[in-house]
């Protein structure tokens, strides 16, 4: 967002180049207020002349028509208003034309505290205190247009973090008098046991005392805090903005719980500019839902591309340093990215996503794709990690510029005593097919597999008889292995649908020894093993033996041979 300034030029035969000077403005999205005011009774007005405080030596008079003024009681609006220019006052010595009208409603004839917050245009940001108190009283009428009402908002900015249910990854960028948990939690409606993280502490909520308890007492806007909600809610804050360059933020060797402390975003290598020297190839920073790897003489590459006011972000460093924020970078050159980039999905692509808010944590894996024994160089290919058939992370190849080469940035996520195999298929888009990628991983939390130089390799295929998923065509029973045996062998047979499975094992006089198999199965390719016992438990002797399978109305029976 800010302001930019440019020159179009047109070619006019035998005139010469002809300018046309183009001004354009990006503005952030303004607050969605919007009232009926058919829901109340009464109403008072207000001609103000909005005012700012850049800093406390500076008061600025808006006469920005992108600036809007809402009023509250508690959450609820009351009243929206907007600068507008009045070019008739501007011929008037010592009238400012720039002014506010405001209708404020209410049902109560009067008694009613008015908060009022302010959305600040030109810095896309929203000021959540004015200086001047005012209460509700019908019918009556503030200032004029010669004698408006001044309200003077403060620096003070109102930030609002909408909190889906289950696990946030949060910090926060003001700070005020009083930091306590109590306080700086004070906006939402917590359950018994919620439960906030720093890296060392944590605080869970009590219904009993209707408080946070614990030995995690106040937030620290230099740190990143993981919280716990039963359900959806919105964290609202004020305070004044943190001095990005004071206020630097210490970084030891391994892992570091980090907030985010400037009131815009930033791409990525502008944020972290000041790590360049402390950190080497591999050192990653992640937020909950992305992350990125550092490459020496390059920068960070990955999922995520920006970083954002109020996540939280883990950073992994191989030595001791200072984050020193941006702090000297124009406004207008800030992103307004939320989030990782969000990449082309093919039409025929599975429907393959993980709520990251229902995880702890999780686990990162760089690495290549290889599907049908070809590189994927196809950004609409993918490759995605499941737990027991759910989905835990999904990734797509991303082409890294300085490296020629296509690598995913998978994260994949878990809880905190989670040890859980994660196995893996992708999605071949040329040839629209799932495959499989024979080699599963061990879950671990704040894990990192694979780097930018030496990449963890996905090679994918078809899924064929043994592997875990591969559902067959048919019915069938394979040749016990190893057969002769002693004293345990192995029973292969594949199931195309639900059945009701039984594998007997008879003597050969056709009487029965064990019926090591007697369950309701799903489709698919199973080994299971005979211990040469009976169903007493007992070693049954030499000799040949029948196994037979049956399910549904198929019934195949093979010979086997025990020997001693």
């Amino acid at each position: 967002f800010g302001e930019y300034s440019t020159v179009l030029y047109a070619g006019v035969n035998g005139q010469g180049d002809e300018p046309m000077i183009v001004d354009i403005r990006k503005i952030c999205h303004e607050p969605e207020w919007a009232l009926d005011p058919s829901g109340f009774q009464f109403s008072m007005n207000i001609t103000g002349m909005l005012r700012t405080m850049p800093s406390p030596a500076t008061i600025d008079t808006s006469s920005d028509t992108y600036d809007m003024i809402g009023v509250f009681v508690g959450e609820e609006l009351r009243g929206v208003g907007t600068v507008e220019y009045l070019p008739d006052l501007e011929s008037i010595s010592n009238f400012h034309p720039y002014e506010v009208f405001l209708t404020i409603y209410s049902n109560l004839s009067e008694g009613e505290d008015l908060s009022f917050r302010v959305w600040d245009a030109s810095n896309c940001a929203m000021l959540g205190q004015i200086e001047e108190s005012i209460a509700f009283n019908a019918n009556e009428v503030l200032g004029s247009l010669t004698n408006p009402v001044n309200l003077t908002a403060t620096n003070e900015i109102l930030t609002v973090n909408n909190l889906p249910t289950g696990w946030n990854w949060l910090s926060v960028n003001t700070f005020q008098t009083d930091m306590s948990i109590n306080t700086l939690l004070a906006s939402l409606d917590p359950s018994s046991d919620d439960i906030i993280k720093s890296q060392t502490e944590f605080a869970q909520y009590s219904t009993v005392s209707n408080m946070w308890v614990g030995d995690l007492d106040s937030i620290d806007y230099k740190s990143t805090y993981l919280l716990k909600i039963a359900g959806q809610d919105t964290l609202n804050t004020v305070g004044f903005p943190v001095d990005v360059e004071l206020d630097t933020i210490q970084i030891n060797e391994g892992w570091n719980w980090v907030g985010y402390t400037p009131q815009e975003s930033y791409e990525i290598n502008e944020a972290l500019a000041s790590l360049d020297t402390m950190v080497i190839t591999g050192n990653i920073v992640k937020s909950q839902t992305s992350y990125a790897q550092y490459l020496e003489s390059y920068g960070w590459f990955g999922s995520m591309s920006y970083m954002d006011p109020g996540k939280g972000y883990f950073l992994k460093s191989e030595n001791d340093g200072v984050l020193l924020y941006p702090f000297n970078i124009p406004r207008n050159n800030a992103g307004e990215v939320e989030g990782p980039e969000t990449l082309e999905i093919a039409d025929n692509a599975p429907d393959w996503t993980v709520d990251p808010s229902l995880f702890y944590g999780s686990m990162n894996i760089t690495g290549e794709l290889v599907t049908l024994d070809e590189l994927s160089t196809n950004p609409l290919d993918m490759i995605a990690a499941f737990v027991d058939g759910d989905c835990r992370g999904v990734g797509q190849p991303v082409y890294i510029e300085p490296l020629g080469k296509y690598l995913v940035f998978l994260t994949v996520y878990g809880n905190e005593s989670e040890t859980s195999e994660l196995q893996f298929y992708a999605y071949s888009e040329s040839n629209d097919e799932i495959l499989f990628a024979p080699e599963n991983l061990p879950f671990e939390l704040n894990e990192i597999i694979g780097d930018l130089e030496e990449p963890y390799l996905w090679d994918t295929r078809f899924l064929e008889a043994g592997d875990k998923g591969f559902v067959p065509d048919v019915f069938s029973l394979s040749q016990n292995y190893p057969n002769p045996f002693n004293p345990v062998t192995t029973i292969a047979f594949s199931i195309p649908e639900i059945s009701n499975v039984n594998i007997t094992i008879y003597d050969i006089l056709g009487k029965k020894v064990s019926e090591f198999v007697n369950e309701k199965m799903d489709p698919g390719f199973y080994l299971k093993t005979w211990d040469s016992r009976n169903d007493l438990g007992m070693p049954v002797a030499a000799g040949i033996y029948f196994y037979q399978l049956r399910a549904e109305n198929f019934i195949q029976t093979r010979k086997l041979v025990l020997l001693k």
